[in-house]
């Protein structure tokens, strides 16, 4: 286990007898947990930091002995980051039969076993395997904590932030190698799926082509990135040719920062939107 391998955007506001006043958001990586700590009553983020895990079910219990004595947090929730989802309509939604219809599109692990969850917005179920290990080593820290997957929490979000907008807006949230695109026109969610790319021609290529399809002028789309990408980022200047607003997302503006200034708060849309999607 390595600690603080972002220590520059560490916030050290968090006191630990407060932690039953707090939501402890946790965002999993293959090889790395992104944790941040919000503040239920003051609406603050209190924490914000990044460690290396090397074995799930192995670390996670002297990690959180170590870095909080075991506080007992009012809420926990852990996100998976990099697990490939597939998102199933209700009306073709059956629990009993789910791993096989997954294993159409994906090549399943032996005994990797399914989670699932509702999102309403698509009134269909979002699909996703379960972490090997993460479970175990969760439960041996905290009674009650949630599983959640960052499509689910982004597609929550953006139903809240685009009620009642009167504009058509597009929302890319960056991955390592892939990206997931939404597009909305006025509240109505018009397109959302995740793009396997190689480069910034492939971004623009897919982007591009779907609002060729849904007939939605991009000089009149404001684009709102979320997740892995900066401001001088390959990905980042191609948009920037074909899109004349381009804006870095932050977190649900009930909570603030306080004076803790981060640098990169879209890096973290993801982590820190859990705690209004509990």
């Amino acid at each position: 286990m390595e600690t603080g391998k972002n220590s520059s955007e560490f916030i050290p506001l968090f006191d630990k007898r407060e932690a039953q006043k707090c939501h402890l958001a946790l965002c999993i990586y293959d090889d790395s947990i992104r944790i941040g700590i919000s503040h239920l009553v003051s609406k603050r983020h209190l924490y914000l930091k990044e460690f290396k895990i090397n074995s799930w079910q192995n670390d996670l219990e002297p990690f959180f002995e170590f870095e909080f004595e075991k506080a007992h947090f009012k809420r926990v929730s852990a996100c998976a980051m990099n697990s490939k989802n597939l998102v199933v309509p209700t009306a073709l939604f059956d629990d009993s039969t789910i791993e096989n219809v997954y294993g159409l599109s994906f090549k399943q692990k032996r005994g990797q076993k399914l989670l699932f969850e509702k999102i309403k917005i698509l009134n269909a179920f979002n699909v996703y395997p379960k972490i090997k290990g993460l479970e175990e080593g969760l439960i041996s820290s905290f009674k009650n904590f949630k599983n959640t997957h960052y499509y689910s929490i982004i597609l929550e979000s953006l139903s809240r932030e685009t009620k009642n907008s009167e504009e058509d807006r597009m929302y890319i949230h960056f991955n390592s190698s892939s990206f997931d695109l939404f597009i909305f026109s006025r509240d109505k969610l018009q397109l959302s799926n995740n793009f396997q790319f190689r480069n910034a021609e492939d971004m623009i290529y897919y982007i591009l082509n779907a609002l060729e399809h849904l007939d939605i002028s991009r000089d009149k789309c404001p684009v709102f990135l979320m997740g892995e990408i900066e401001n001088n980022d390959n990905s980042f200047l191609a948009l920037r040719n074909y899109f004349s607003e381009l804006i870095f997302m932050k977190s649900d503006p009930k909570y603030s920062f306080g004076e803790v200034s981060i640098e990169n708060p879209h890096k973290d849309y993801v982590l820190f939107n859990q705690v209004v999607c509990g």
